[in-house]
Order: C-alpha cells, then sequence, then structure tokens
C-alpha cells in the first residue's frame, strides 16, 4: 500500500498547500536528451531561454536517480525539453523503469527513429509514445516543426508498427499530437482521418504562443476561467465564495521535473530559475524536503489564501510566475487511485507469472480450443483487496488479428483464490475459426473494472501458428 498511501499524501497536501511535505512525487519527468534535433520555434532549447551544455544521461546516472524516486512513482515520462530518441540507451531505462511495474511514456517528433531503436522501444515494455505532428502536409508541419522531415516521420511510424508485428506486441501506445496553430488548424481533420489510417491514436492541443506573437501564431479562442482573475464579480454572494483561489499549482507536491545532468526542477515553465538541487549531488529526499522547495511551496500557498506573500515568499519562481492557476501539468489531477487499484499497486511490483502454451488443441464447433497454463515464479497476487472489494481476479485474453490490432477481448478466466510462487492452473482458451488470429495477449483483470497494464505491469504475448 506504500504507492497508494503516498499518492493520496501527496494530493491532500498539494490540495492544502503544506509548506512540508510528507508524500514523495508520483510522477517524474527525467530527460534523456538536453537538446534537439529540430529548431521549433517557441521552444526554450531552440531559441535559448536558457543556457545549457548538450548532455545525455547514462544509464549509470539514471539507475542512481530512480533508485531514489522510483519506489513512488505511477508515472514516468521521459522526455523535457530534448529529444528522447537521440539517447541510445533510452530502450534500457525503459527497462529499468518497468521493472517497479509503473507506466513509463515518452513524447518525441520521430523524425530520427533507427531499426535498432525501434526494436528497443517495442521489447522495452513502453506504454505510450507521443508522436509530435503538427500538420497533415510537409508545407504545414515544417512551419513549426523547423528542419523535419513529414514523410519520413509517417515512414517511422510504419517502421514501430512492423516492429511491433514483429515483436508480437501492441505496446507501446501511439499517440498522434497535434498542436494547434493559425496556419495548422485547417488540416487537423485531415491529420486526424490519416491517424486512423496509420492505426495510431489522435489528439490535439492547443498551443503556448508567447504574447508578442499571437498575432501570426496564435488560434482565436476564449479565456477559461473561474471568475478569480481580472475584474471582480458584480455578485456579491459570488465574491464571498471565492476566498481561496482555485486550481492553484500542485506540482511541487506530486511531481518532478529532472534534468538530463541531475538538475532538480519543480515545473517546467521557469525550468532554469527553478533548480532547487540535483539529485546526482545530494540525497532526493534532502532536495525534496530542503529550504528552496518549502519556500516555493509557501508562495502557492499565500497566493491560494489571498493573502500577502511571507517575508520568503515575495520573489521566487512561483512568485513570478504567470500559471500558478490553472496551471499546466494537468496531469497531477487526471490520475485517479481508488482503493482497489491502490491495493494493487504494491502487490504487482512483487508479482510475476509465466504463461506457456501447452500445444494441446482440440476441436469445438466453430474453432478450436488452444490449452495454457499459468506458472506464478515470483510473489503472490490476492483474488480480492479488500472484503468491499466485488469484483473478481480474472485472467483476460485479448484476441489480435495479423496487423496487431486487437479482435476482441471479452475471454475471461476466473481466478478464485490467492497465487502464490510455485502454483499453476490450466485452462481453455477459444478461438474461433472464423478469425484471423495472429497472437493472444494475456493480462490479469478485476472483472473489466481494470486490466493490470493500466498500472504498469507487463501483459504477456503469445504467437498462434496457424
Amino acid at each position: 500500500m506504500r504507492r497508494y498511501v503516498n499518492y493520496l499524501l501527496a494530493r491532500l497536501q498539494g490540495i492544502l498547500k503544506t509548506p512540508f511535505s510528507y508524500g514523495y512525487p508520483f510522477i517524474a519527468h527525467i530527460e534523456p536528451a538536453n537538446f534537439c534535433n529540430l529548431s521549433c520555434p517557441f521552444c526554450g532549447d531552440h531559441n535559448r531561454a536558457f543556457e545549457r551544455k548538450h548532455s545525455l544521461i547514462t544509464v549509470e546516472k539514471f539507475q542512481r536517480i530512480f533508485d531514489q524516486i522510483g519506489d513512488h512513482l505511477l508515472q514516468l515520462n521521459l522526455f523535457w525539453y530534448g529529444e528522447p530518441l537521440l539517447n541510445k540507451d533510452l530502450p534500457e531505462m525503459i527497462k529499468i523503469a518497468k521493472k517497479k511495474s509503473l507506466r513509463v511514456a515518452l513524447s518525441t517528433n520521430m523524425t530520427i527513429l533507427t531499426e535498432s531503436m525501434a526494436d528497443g522501444l517495442v521489447t522495452s515494455g513502453l506504454d505510450l509514445m507521443i508522436l509530435s505532428i503538427d500538420g497533415a502536409t510537409q508545407e504545414t508541419y515544417q512551419k513549426y516543426r523547423v528542419g523535419g522531415d513529414y514523410e519520413k516521420v509517417v515512414k517511422n511510424i510504419e517502421l514501430l508498427k512492423r516492429k511491433k508485428i514483429a515483436h508480437v506486441s501492441d505496446s507501446p501506445r501511439l499517440e498522434w499530437r497535434f498542436l494547434v496553430f493559425k496556419h495548422n488548424e485547417h488540416e487537423v481533420e485531415a491529420a486526424r482521418e490519416f491517424a486512423k489510417q496509420l492505426g495510431v491514436e489522435f489528439g490535439t492541443l492547443h498551443a503556448y504562443v508567447p504574447p508578442e506573437s499571437t498575432a501570426e501564431w496564435s488560434v482565436d479562442h476564449k479565456e477559461n476561467g473561474d471568475g478569480l482573475q481580472g475584474q471582480a464579480s458584480s455578485n456579491p454572494a459570488r465574491s464571498r465564495q471565492s476566498i481561496l483561489r482555485k486550481g492553484v499549482c500542485a506540482w511541487p507536491w506530486g511531481g518532478i521535473q529532472i534534468s538530463a545532468d541531475g538538475g532538480a526542477h519543480p515545473c517546467s515553465v521557469r525550468p532554469m530559475e527553478s533548480t532547487t538541487g540535483n539529485l546526482l549531488a545530494e540525497p532526493f529526499k534532502t532536495v525534496w524536503r530542503g529550504a528552496s522547495y518549502r519556500k516555493l511551496r509557501r508562495t502557492l500557498r499565500d497566493y491560494m489564501l489571498r493573502v500577502p506573500a511571507s517575508k520568503d515568499g515575495e520573489e521566487n519562481v512561483c512568485s513570478k510566475c504567470e500559471h500558478k492557476q490553472n496551471a499546466p501539468g494537468g496531469e497531477l489531477m487526471t490520475i485517479n487511485i481508488d482503493p482497489i487499484k491502490g491495493y494493487y499497486l504494491d502487490e504487482i511490483t512483487k508479482f510475476d507469472y509465466q504463461i506457456i502454451d501447452l500445444n494441446q488443441v482440440s476441436a469445438v464447433p466453430g474453432g478450436k480450443n488452444r490449452r495454457f497454463s499459468l506458472n506464478v515464479t515470483r510473489g503472490r497476487i490476492s483474488s480480492s483487496s479488500y472484503w468491499f472489494d466485488p469484483f473478481k481476479l480474472q485472467v483476460g485474453i485479448g484476441l489480435f488479428d495479423q496487423s496487431m490490432t486487437m479482435i476482441s477481448n471479452d475471454a475471461r478466466i476466473p481466478i478464485s483464490r490467492v497465487l502464490k510462487q510455485g502454483d499453476s492452473f490450466e485452462f481453455d482458451v477459444y478461438c474461433p475459426s472464423r478469425l484471423d488470429l495472429y497472437a493472444l495477449k494475456f493480462d490479469l483483470v478485476k472483472d473489466d473494472k481494470f486490466w493490470f497494464h493500466e498500472l504498469g505491469a507487463l501483459p504477456h504475448f503469445i504467437r498462434i501458428d496457424s
């Protein structure tokens, strides 16, 4: 329950804005490379908003940092300002993180994917790969992704899809993320349709545009606010309800950014103004509970309470930040863990099993039954989290076609007892003959409430020979 208790504590203290944090971050960004091969106009790396010597984090340094923070994390994002694929050791870092059974994501411009990197990413256990592509034609795409080749990006997506088939894997999940500007908004629907053809997910984000560039770049839109900034409300009752500012940044309680040189930062908005220490030079807990972090948290507390800044909160990165309210980094608030999920967060880090094809096939009407065995190789897993847990623990099975596209995932094998190391049981999986089956995916599931790979556990795949 350690990770779940930490999650609850960090969320609570982020709401109360306590200067001292007893909890630890449950989301971290670690930067594999602090430089990029493209020259996007509003990126801090390109326009030298901060000066840094180009560097790549090594596996050894990554391990030293991850050993200090990994036990409490629910999600690790292997990206920040640089291009992650520039670091050839990226797959090895993902494998290290996945040993803790947490979710791992990266964001890439997808212009420099090699065969070996594609193999490494598909076999590493990476959960999510965000593809930053802001157009549906080269002409539109290159206006922001300066130096990028749209056709090469498409070919790299196709390469990764082929590698997923070759390695019998449905990971990583691919998401085309389209930053919307004035010059490319007309291509959003074309990009959405093309993403569907490629077999990747699609989403849009309203791009950040500096104030001096809004006329050229920014899409006209209405600002979303809660009536707490700008002109006061004319309704006295509503004014009385706004004693506290809402939506004040919670990142210094639940998240941390770590640069390629080991620098610890409370957020990404003002990265080089906000260094609070270095995790390669001093212990993480010393940094996290040190004076610099307490000062920033106190500033956000005073801002939320609408009181004058305390003496040590008058001038720092949080006091100068224009995003204190409704801040970026909303992913902190999108991670919602209930008690049942929370119970299994730690159990899955200590549990592992094998799925063995027993090569026993029996004909049944409309298809075949294939026999498999589940063998527990490490730890234990309970069939129920608490006495009030109504959801059954099951083996969930997904059926995939030749393109590694899921056909169905509704097959279930019930588990009615505690599974511990050395235990095994056999079960049959029905494979309809009408389907062009290529592979089966096995994962634990709580009665369709959630699959364990959603918590960071690795599923098992078996290729079906015709």
